[in-house]
């Protein structure tokens, strides 16, 4: 098996490997706008020779997963091993300025958004079904791979294909490892903390020195928000250890805040002089959104953290005249925990993979994110997750080596060997 697999490797084209690699951060693909990544993707299966399919998730027909398929000898129907990699990345921060979507190479790195995530992978995987495919060898299963759309919202690429009962043996995730084998990761949930509040005049100041109950909404976010620091601190829920995720769990994080009135009120406004768009700290806030969430450990759901929120922002507003608080969980949607057996065959494959490519012995790992992974789980599938890099998505110089992205390249060609078998003819 290893000769096949060595001689296969003779076919990475590794001019297209790097031109992959470049155009998939050129391509701006953020969350919710991956059209035309979506359609170079489609175009570069059709190169390959790949059999092709478009599952469109909507309301666009444009925002769609791309599916290209090596067919088997035996099981022709049947996919063995999966090869899932999201197509959407995440903006430019305010540190990534100099490199956004360059793609340019420096000193041996590939640098731009998408390099320390998913378009490392995606472009490995391409090129490793390239080369199986002109290398002449005849898998003796199907092979599939999968670029998904909308991976960092709720993940509505890989929901549909659960609700249409996609199979598959195994599925290999271009996830970041650093090039150990993820089996373990937290669940995701997000909700949304509203605040109504109540302003008996358009001057609070004046008002409450004249006996009047103002309920400001900001006021009393600021409120829920030192409630819920209390919360992590004295809920079991986030104390929870698990032997391959790092500290305790669940990790609560805090995200965006707006509140504000209308008029000059309206907090998108600007503050200052201007005859449209003039914006002052009064009247007071009547209504203020927070957004908070949690990576959630196995054993536990998303359920409790709504429940948590919801306990803990009550608590916190019970004192204040006129307010009212309600929670709303918008991300759940099947983001749940995942885990996979140790000795699941594939994580055997993968570290069969990476030690014939490395000569090193990965490691197991779990990771504090969300993956597809429990999607394609549900519907039977082993999981494992592995690519370059981790904690480089978002930084100043995110990047990929070039090293890296062949090393990873050769690791899917083996692992697709692995998994499918070859024939004879």
């Amino acid at each position: 098996m290893e000769k096949i697999i060595e001689h296969v490797f003779k076919y990475i084209n590794h001019f297209h490997l790097l031109t992959y690699i470049g155009n998939l951060i050129r391509i701006p693909s953020y969350l919710d706008n991956e059209m035309q990544k979506c359609d170079y993707l489609l175009n570069e299966m059709k190169n390959i020779g790949l059999e092709t399919l478009e599952v469109i998730i909507g309301p666009s027909i444009h925002r769609r997963n791309i599916l290209g398929y090596i067919r088997g000898a035996e099981h022709i129907n049947s996919n063995v091993i999966v090869c899932a990699a999201h197509i959407d990345t995440h903006w430019p921060q305010k540190s990534q300025e100099e490199i956004a979507h360059s793609g340019r190479v420096i000193d041996g790195k590939i640098l731009g958004v998408g390099a320390g995530d998913s378009m490392t992978p995606l472009a490995a995987f391409l090129s490793a079904f390239d080369a199986i495919k002109k290398s002449g060898i005849c898998l003796k299963k199907s092979a599939c791979f999968l670029a998904t759309v909308d991976e960092l919202g709720s993940k509505k690429g890989a929901k549909i294909l659960e609700e249409y009962g996609f199979k598959a043996d195994m599925c290999l995730i271009g996830e970041q490892t650093d090039m150990n084998i993820g089996i373990v990761h937290s669940g995701k949930v997000e909700v949304e903390v509203q605040i109504e509040g109540n302003a008996p005049s358009l001057l609070q100041g004046h008002a409450e020195r004249v006996g009047l109950k103002v309920g400001n909404a900001v006021t009393a976010m600021v409120k829920v928000i030192n409630n819920l620091e209390n919360m992590v601190k004295e809920e079991p829920y986030f104390h929870k250890k698990h032997p391959l995720l790092p500290g305790e769990g669940a990790a609560f994080y805090i995200g965006p805040i707006i509140g504000g009135n209308t008029g000059y009120g309206n907090p998108n406004r600007g503050p200052g002089i201007g005859t449209e768009t003039q914006g002052l700290a009064v009247p007071s806030p009547t209504w203020c959104k927070l957004r908070v969430g949690a990576r959630y450990w196995p054993g536990q759901s998303a359920q409790e953290f709504v429940d948590l929120v919801n306990k803990w922002s009550k608590k916190a507003i019970s004192d204040f005249h006129g307010i009212t608080v309600t929670v709303n969980c918008y991300l759940d949607h099947g983001n749940t925990p995942l885990e996979t057996n140790p000795n699941a065959q594939i994580v055997s494959i993968l570290r069969s993979a990476i030690k014939q490519v490395t000569n090193r012995d990965p490691e197991l790992i779990g990771s504090v994110y969300s993956t597809e992974g429990p999607f394609f789980q549900r519907l039977g599938a082993e999981v494992a997750w592995c690519a370059p890099g981790i904690m480089r998505v978002g930084s100043p110089n995110e990047h990929v080596t070039i090293e890296e992205l062949e090393t990873y390249c050769k690791i899917y060609i083996s692992a697709i060997i692995r998994a499918c078998g070859v024939t004879n003819n």
